[in-house]
């Protein structure tokens, strides 16, 4: 496949592409790996690749550049794992394993001692994400017109202004009653996952998670709120307001209901891994989940974080382009975790039931 890629117009910043056009060439061709899996996600990394020389032919704002970059990371990560995973040194095999499968690596361990963090601070991702979404709802207050020095507000403008589009209305196409409700379902989101941070996940004391993805879960849970309003038309009509009826829209209903349904099955699949876990938590005791989506795939909360965002993005619209690109990002990161995931698995239960995928049924 020949590459033909133009450069991508950020504000009034011209990017070359022309070091990525040559490192998309001289990709390796598919093949199999040992895996159904494997296969698959090499797939749909190639056919992500297309998609993103595509897109590079468009104009993005900073944010949409912001997830492909992510994105670009991840892909990598998943082409090493797909295809040297046995081959490259154990501290790089590091920057894509959490938890057990960490732990089964005992070399990147010890070599990435130094770089390790307690996986129990996973709930940190949710205080800070609770506390920017709380934030950046009170924009839309009714006291916050009187209020135009509110810092965050001028920071995200600001950021805005460095890497979007503030000069064309043509940039922002999303009402504010959309930006509302996604933003309050999102506060759900971070409220309800640091609720079962707290009093219903029991992590073990050995889990460890990469500084670079507790880093990366920091500025993710900040990204996400700022990428909602990042294309609202607020901030170029300087418009807060909106009617309530102007919630009840066919997308907003059935997205609003997709959220809950997900929600409420990542919740259930929550307790079900939080009920293996007894008795010493200092020791790495793990069985086979079973009940509600575990029936069909390896990590049905991963599949639920998925619906979770794109729900999330049926009330945003489709003309969101960054959300979108975020909505890539956390797909192709959490089908990567769980096609690892899988393996371990099967690999470390002999009886684990051979039907079940890794996060799509039937499919992946």
């Amino acid at each position: 496949m020949t590459w033909q890629l133009r450069p991508v117009r950020v504000g009034k910043t011209v990017l070359p592409t022309s070091r990525l056009e040559g490192w998309l060439k001289h990709l390796p061709a598919g093949s199999n790996h040992g895996s159904s899996e494997r296969l698959y996600l090499y797939t749909v990394q190639n056919i992500t690749l297309s998609w993103l020389s595509k897109l590079a032919n468009c104009e993005m704002d900073g944010f949409g550049l912001i997830w492909v970059c992510l994105l670009i990371i991840v892909l990598i990560q998943g082409l090493c794992y797909v295809a040297y995973h046995n081959q490259i040194p154990s501290w790089i095999r590091a920057t894509y394993e959490w938890g057990k499968l960490l732990d089964a690596d005992g070399a990147s361990r010890n070599i990435m001692s130094s770089l390790l963090v307690p996986k129990r601070y996973f709930v940190h991702f949710y205080w800070i994400g609770t506390i920017c979404t709380l934030f950046t709802l009170s924009m839309f207050l009714p006291s916050y017109k009187s209020q135009p020095d509110f810092l965050f507000a001028r920071v995200i403008i600001k950021l805005k202004e460095v890497f979007g589009y503030l000069d064309s209305s043509y940039y922002y196409t999303i009402g504010t009653s959309s930006m509302v409700l996604s933003l309050c379902l999102l506060s759900l989101q971070t409220l309800r996952r640091l609720f079962e941070c707290l009093f219903i996940s029991k992590f073990s004391q050995t889990a460890k998670m990469h500084l670079g993805h507790y880093l990366l879960g920091m500025i993710f849970y900040i990204l996400v709120n700022i990428t909602v309003i990042s294309d609202g038309t607020f901030l170029y009509s300087d418009d807060y307001s909106f009617e309530l009826l102007d919630l009840l829209t066919v997308t907003n209903v059935f997205g609003t209901c997709m959220f809950c349904w997900a929600s409420l099955h990542q919740y259930r699949c929550h307790n079900i891994l939080a009920q293996l876990r007894s008795g010493d938590l200092s020791q790495n005791s793990y069985g086979i989940p079973t009940g509600d989506w575990f029936n069909y795939v390896v990590c049905p909360h991963y599949l639920a974080e998925i619906v979770i965002y794109f729900s999330i993005g049926l009330i945003l619209g489709f003309n969101h382009q960054s959300w979108w690109l975020l909505l890539a990002f956390i797909s192709t990161m959490l089908s990567l975790g769980a096609v690892q995931t899988s393996e371990w698995y099967h690999k470390k239960f002999s009886n684990y039931p051979k039907d079940r995928r890794a996060i799509i049924p039937y499919i992946l």
